[in-house]
């Protein structure tokens, strides 16, 4: 489509009149002829193609740097303005499916508008648009060159130096016009005279390309770029302008300055972006296709190439001159899937592009060393102060020169080097720049000039003032940074309240991580997590701190080898001998719980009683297992008789049902579960149920226990009255069936796994300056590290858990798919699932201090939330439209829960109101913080004293009553070896979240707004007082509950 073609289908007559004043001037017969002779046949290979290209890129190299080296200029294309925006690919493209055009990606990039040869903006001239698909000076995936003029006004390398020659004169160029119709066409239809704006102009690669999409077909392809509002294209030549276009100079009566394009194109972004659209025409390669489909001197007719929507490019922000002149564009910058034709000899259509992508690159590095000299479109110079803190960890310092870089709504800063070059761990750096006032700060781009840093950097936060202003804007990161980093202020906000430049940030940082961050789905029946197999594969942002690493890998690798030397010499087993020996009685399993913990827990003193027993099930670290019996099942068949002596006087037990005061326990989950054998030993478990009553003086006990979950005379229900060794290995079975269950249900599933998938998904759908990213992030930061050492230490087969634990890594597993199966995420909402199980009745459930704590800091986190998203959402709608947190969720239950199966689990696929939103950051925080502390800081104490709660047991349980006897009880406890890994591991989860940020606290500022730092403070005063009222009340407990003290539950996920 020549431009006469694109001016008629805008309903705008305009003529190229090329043809007819060649044919004036020279006459029908020898236009004709002239006509004839421009295009001849491509002349065949030879021997000397090669050698005869090579020639030319070495002549033209030597022409193109000797004239840069001599002028300071481009060789070409040397007056322009450069600004940085955006390009995004078009979301339903109607162009094969192609690796780099991936639907939706969005690209930086930068552009730089020129005039072809003239430094007068009101000259008859060709004018250009270079695209660079990177915010760089140079290389990038991606370079696209493009001028005015569907056709260029020249065919091959011979022709194309003609053209260049051309330019010395208006005689030559008149000259050269006349050599051949086709020139004097392609001119007309490329030249503008005194065009109102860059941005009103058409721009046309004309040169041809290869696109291979994913189809593996071969395509070529040409560009286009057109402004978005479909006007007629101003600077089009009048017939008087196309009767002398050798004499490009400006109009007697033109008043514009000489650079008012420049000038234009820098007010014109202050009042918002500059948009275009990007197309392309495909050509479908077929074997006998003309040469002539490759001469850039021609167009493709349209309607057999239709021009394709390719992406939306948005220009938002001038370059300062000194960047954009060191900017390199280069024609053969493209990625494996675009590429140059090879040409086949030098007189060869393709000829072209080729020489000039191996000439030119040389002759702009020339261009890079001495810059032409323009009016500086940057306006005044502003001074600025900037604060650099690096984080605290040893290794968050770096050395190296930092250049930073400041955005405002439509200008920037070049790179301004801050003059330090070593950052140290937790210290300040101060740095006073100047450079061009930008207005407000938006954006705030650090980088290493040499392109990397000698060493990764923890860049905690930058505080940048502007002097003159008096304007503090603070620009949070806390993450590692290995390069590059453009931070935006810390202020949250919504994709719909973002301007241009902010959008395509934003946009830009979430497509790049979802580059890095991949899910993975192979364990069949687990939740969708992050893909890598070991730690270290994760992304350095996502990652713990090495120091931290070191210590969990030491001590995970101690405790799977047995390595206690200290713990072993404490208890006597220094000889091979003494380790093999079993132990001597319960004194020695007293003697491991006391080189674990600091101080013996209150439970070893009546362990074996049926008070502590049960109270362990109200305030010990299986909280949720419990649920009211509202009627006994028709499998747990348990006689009247045989629970009568436990009952308050008088009661019956279906009086007590009734009544409401007898709960259940239920480890049906473990049934058909395979027990593991270590080294051809046997180890055991037990599906079991047990049923409690509360009595009238509101102690909790055990009432009832049946070890499997069908009926039978080899399985019977055992009760207070059977003997005492009986009575005490049923509930020793039991209690290990609950820490098994609470080990893989209670703690890994329900607080790290099913976690997992909402922190993938964040990281993946919400930038950094959204507010549900802020929100969760403190507390779901490390959960994809922790998980992955979980998966890699814990949960896999040959962990430690194998050689003390009842279940191999398989039947954990399985355990665990079990459970997701009929997981909802309501079992994580603490006020419903305590109705549902029928365990929130205080005056029904005394001492249950795990639902009297744990409803306060819920109220408080569901307060913390609520207030801190109604700054950010004024109502449903505005959730409803936030496409980023859609995002987020349907990620979530797309690839996290329900990646296999169909399954309701709760997790919603779009999110419909506030309230559910609110309703959802309160689970996903209370589980992190909250509910994870409820089973995880209490291991220590429940299982460091091994017959307490054997993780592994060594014999069968018994199937008759009145056999067993105090030495079956020594024998069913486990060996000293796993009893060591067991107390070492109960240690290890306890002590995880010991020194670690508490509930409330968040050292990292990433909520920098005054209203968001009061909802904090409000949350942090709620904790004060939650914690006064739990401590005022354990002073009167024999066994204070402590798990839940806000001060000692971690704010993030640890083991």
């Amino acid at each position: 489509m020549t431009t006469q073609w694109e001016a008629e289908g805008r309903g705008h007559r305009w003529i190229n009149y090329a043809y007819r004043i060649y044919k004036q001037e020279v006459g029908q017969e020898e236009f004709r002829q002239k006509l004839s002779e421009q295009f001849t046949p491509q002349p065949d290979p030879s021997i000397f193609s090669k050698v005869s290209i090579n020639s030319k890129v070495d002549k033209l190299r030597l022409i193109f740097t000797s004239s840069s080296l001599a002028t300071g200029k481009r060789p070409f294309h040397a007056v322009g303005v450069g600004a940085v925006g955006n390009a995004t690919v078009v979301s339903e493209p109607t162009f094969p499916e192609h690796e780099f055009f991936k639907p939706g990606r969005v690209f930086p990039i930068r552009v730089r508008h020129s005039n072809f040869n003239q430094v007068d903006d009101a000259s008859i001239d060709i004018r250009g648009a270079a695209l660079k698909f990177d915010d760089v000076d140079v290389d990038g995936p991606f370079d696209l060159m493009m001028a005015t003029g569907a056709m260029a006004p020249y065919w091959n390398i011979s022709s194309f130096e003609e053209y260049l020659n051309s330019r010395g004169s208006p005689e030559k160029t008149r000259a050269w016009l006349y050599n051949f119709p086709q020139n004097y066409y392609a001119y007309v239809d490329g030249c503008r005279r005194a065009p109102r704006s860059y941005s009103t102009l058409h721009y046309y690669s004309q040169h041809i390309s290869q696109f291979r999409g994913k189809d593996g077909v071969l395509r070529y392809v040409k560009y286009r770029m057109l402004p978005l509002d479909d006007a007629v294209e101003s600077g089009l030549l009048s017939h008087e302008d196309q009767r002398s276009i050798w004499d490009p100079k400006r109009l007697p009566d033109e008043e514009r300055a000489q650079n008012y394009l420049r000038q234009e194109f820098a007010e014109r972004l202050k009042k918002g972006p500059i948009n275009y659209k990007l197309q392309i025409q495909l050509h479908k390669f077929r074997q006998g296709d003309s040469e002539e489909i490759f001469n850039a001197s021609r167009v493709w007719d349209p309607q057999n190439h239709p021009w394709k929507d390719l992406a939306d490019v948005a220009i938002t922000t001038l370059l300062p001159d000194h960047v954009t002149e060191k900017t390199s564009f280069a024609i053969g910058n493209q990625p494996d899937s675009l590429g140059l034709v090879v040409p086949k000899t030098v007189e060869d259509y393709n000829s072209v592009p080729h020489i000039l992508s191996r000439a030119i690159p040389t002759s702009n590095t020339a261009v890079r060393i001495r810059a032409p000299k323009q009016e500086a479109l940057e306006g005044r110079k502003q001074t600025y102060t900037v604060q650099v803190r690096t984080g605290k960890a040893k290794d968050a310092g770096t050395s190296g020169t930092i250049a930073a870089s400041l955005t405002g709504p439509h200008r920037r800063t070049g790179p301004i080097r801050l003059n330090q070059s070593s950052f140290q761990p937790g210290k300040d750096a101060n740095f006073e720049i100047e450079g061009g006032d930008v207005g407000e700060v938006l954006m705030l781009t650090l980088e290493s000039p040499s392109g990397t840093l000698r060493s990764p950097w923890y860049l905690e936060n930058v505080v940048v003032t502007d002097r003159r202003r008096g304007r503090r804007y603070e620009f949070p990161c806390h993450n590692w940074v290995e390069d590059k980093v453009t931070l935006r202020q810390g202020r949250a906000s919504l994709p719909d309240f973002d301007t241009e430049v902010l959008s395509a940030q934003r946009d830009m940082e979430t497509q790049q991580r979802r580059q890095t961050i991949k899910w993975k789905h192979d364990l069949l029946g687990l939740p969708g997590y992050i893909k890598a197999e070991k730690h270290e594969d994760l992304p350095k942002d996502l990652q713990i701190g090495t120091e931290k690493t070191r210590e969990l890998n030491r001590t995970l690798d101690k405790i799977e080898k047995g390595d206690f030397p200290d713990m072993m010499e404490r208890l006597g087993m220094t000889t091979l001998a003494e380790k093999l020996r079993g132990w001597k009685g319960i004194e020695d399993y007293e003697r491991i719980m006391n080189t674990v913990c600091p101080t013996a827990p209150a439970c070893i003193e009546d362990w074996a009683s049926d008070a502590e027993f049960g109270r362990q099930f109200l305030q010990g670290v299986n909280p949720s297992v419990l649920q009211r019996c509202d009627k006994v099942p028709p499998y747990f068949p348990v006689p009247e008789e045989a629970v009568k002596r436990s009952m308050d006087l008088g009661k019956t037990l279906r009086q007590a049902v009734v009544a409401g005061n007898v709960y259940l326990a239920d480890y049906a989950i473990l049934d058909g579960i395979i027990a593991n054998n270590v080294n051809n030993v046997p180890y055991f478990t037990t599906s079991p149920l047990a049923l409690f009553y509360v009595t009238s003086a509101g102690d909790f006990l055990p009432i009832a226990i049946q070890l499997y979950q069908t009926p039978g005379p080899e399985n019977p229900i055992w009760t207070p009255s059977d003997s005492e060794s009986d009575w005490l290995l049923a509930k020793i079975f039991l209690r290990n069936a609950d820490a098994l269950v609470q080990q893989l249900e209670g703690h890994i599933l329900k607080t790290h796994l099913v976690l997992e998938p909402f922190a993938v998904a964040a990281y993946r759908n919400l930038p950094a300056c959204h507010p549900v990213h802020k929100l969760l992030i403190p507390h779901l930061r490390t959960t994809a590290a922790f998980n992955t050492i979980l998966r890699e230490r814990i949960i896999a087969e040959g962990s430690p858990l194998d050689k003390c634990s009842s279940l191999a890594g398989r039947s954990r597993l399985q355990v665990m798919a079990k459970a997701f199966k009929t997981f909802h995420l309501q079992s994580l909402n603490l006020p419903a699932n305590l109705a549902e199980q029928g365990t929130d009745d205080a005056m029904r459930l005394p001492g249950y201090y795990y639902r009297d704590d744990g409803l306060k800091l819920w109220r408080a986190t569901e307060k913390y939330v609520t207030d801190m998203l109604s700054l950010y959402y004024k109502d449903d709608e505005a959730v409803r439209e936030d496409e980023e947190v859609q995002l987020w969720i349907c990620d979530s239950h797309d690839n996290g829960f329900n990646w296999e199966d169909n399954i309701d689990r709760g997790v919603p696929r779009m999110l419909t109101s506030l309230g559910d939103l609110c309703e959802l950051l309160t689970i996903i925080i209370f589980t992190a913080t909250t509910q994870r502390a409820a089973h995880a800081n209490g291991q220590r104490d429940i299982y460091s004293f091994i017959p307490n709660a054997p993780w592994a047991l060594m014999q069968p349980p018994p199937a008759i009553k009145r056999v067993s006897s105090d030495d079956d009880i020594a024998k069913v406890l486990p060996a000293k070896p796993a009893s060591l890994r067991q107390a070492a591991l109960a240690n290890f989860i306890s002590s995880c979240g010991e020194g670690e940020v508490t509930l409330g606290n968040f050292p990292e500022r990433r909520l920098t707004e005054e209203e968001a730092q009061e909802v904090i403070a409000d949350l942090q005063l709620n904790l004060q007082r939650i914690s006064e009222i739990s401590r005022e009340r354990n002073q009167t407990l024999k066994h204070p509950y402590t798990y839940l003290l806000p001060e000692k539950i971690p704010n993030s996920i640890t083991p």
